[in-house]
């Protein structure tokens, strides 16, 4: 049962949240948001809407005047608006952080348009959504800072950044688990909880450090811990792995810090990717009787791949950061 356009009072939902998040409870379950009513809002213009962000710096808002006409730029000053009355707007170095952001979109087209996007239908409920986009913007501008050469000759720092979004991925499917453990229930709150209240304990320093409704995420204390725990867990386990195939910008890196390490890695690759992983293939389908089992070859063949790829990417991976002096 859907009732986000439906604003519900602090009574109701306290007493709807006792009633269907109870053990034992059978019935529907019900989304809701906590819904401002602001879906109708128009937006100032651009320009308007950057200056208050931006006191003191007219050639700044004046470059943005040239961007209104730009796909998106109207949701991104509502966007910018209601961020101004988010519980993180008072906070003096969130202030600084929105305004390096606007400096940074003003000179890089591409960060530009994916603001620009993400801006897309953020300003349609309640606060902490806002919130939410803002979090997803800092992350595709570290994800573009890396792409761009940021951190090409400070590589200690980009591990330490990949592992922030690490973490970050992480949380999601711990944060989908609890959504889908509770029958009253705002997804957005629940995500926003899991980012904001473990930012300190992982070091997510790039996300908003504040939230307005997390006592309607019903994300416990018990909830956090295990979170944490789970999430250093798969860090220890994982991070090697996910740095070398999984995360494209270090991929990007590599390739334009070690050229020529990097086309042999996609040579060896290539070639492994046929002897070796058909080889690999028969081994393991005899291993489990399973030779001529379709099913078997497609799913143990997936699994191969993301073998050999860990391999023979994560040997270029690790000699890079050794080459730079850096360690996992």
């Amino acid at each position: 049962m859907y009732v986000e356009d439906n604003p519900l009072s602090a009574r109701v939902r306290t007493n709807l949240a006792a009633a269907l998040n109870a053990l034992g409870y059978s019935g529907p379950r019900v989304f809701f948001s906590m819904s401002e009513g602001t879906a109708g809002d128009s937006a100032r213009p651009l320009s308007e809407a950057v200056a208050d962000w931006m006191e003191g710096e007219p050639e700044m808002i004046a470059a943005w005047r040239n961007f209104a006409g730009e796909t998106g730029a109207s949701e991104y000053a509502l966007f910018l608006d209601r961020l101004r009355s988010t519980v993180n707007s008072g906070n003096p170095e969130f202030g600084k952080a929105v305004a390096d952001d606007l400096r940074q979109a003003a000179s890089r087209p591409g960060l530009r348009q994916q603001y620009f996007q993400l801006a897309f239908g953020a300003s349609e409920t309640c606060e902490d959504r806002i919130t939410l986009t803002w979090n997803g913007m800092q992350i595709a501008r570290m994800n573009a800072d890396v792409e761009e050469g940021a951190y090409d000759n400070r590589l200690g720092e980009l591990v330490d950044q990949a592992r922030v979004l690490f973490r970050l991925g992480a949380l999601e499917p711990i944060a989908r688990q609890k959504v889908g453990s509770l029958q009253f229930v705002d997804e957005i709150e629940v995500y926003l909880a899991y980012q904001v209240k473990l930012r300190e304990r992982l070091d997510l320093q790039l996300i908003a450090p504040d939230m307005r409704f997390f006592d309607v995420s019903y994300v416990t204390e018990h909830d956090l811990t295990a979170a944490e725990t789970q999430v250093r867990n798969e860090e220890a386990a994982g991070f090697a792995d996910y740095l070398a195939t999984r995360w494209q910008p270090w991929e990007t890196v590599v390739s334009r810090i070690a050229p020529e390490a990097h086309a042999q890695m996609q040579d060896r690759l290539i070639a492994a990717m046929d002897e070796d992983f058909r080889s690999r293939l028969e081994q393991r389908l005899a291993d489990h009787d399973l030779t001529g089992n379709s099913d078997a070859e497609l799913q143990f063949g997936a699994k191969i791949r993301d073998e050999i790829a860990c391999e023979i990417k994560g040997e270029l991976m690790r000699e890079v950061l050794r080459d730079h002096g850096v360690e996992l």
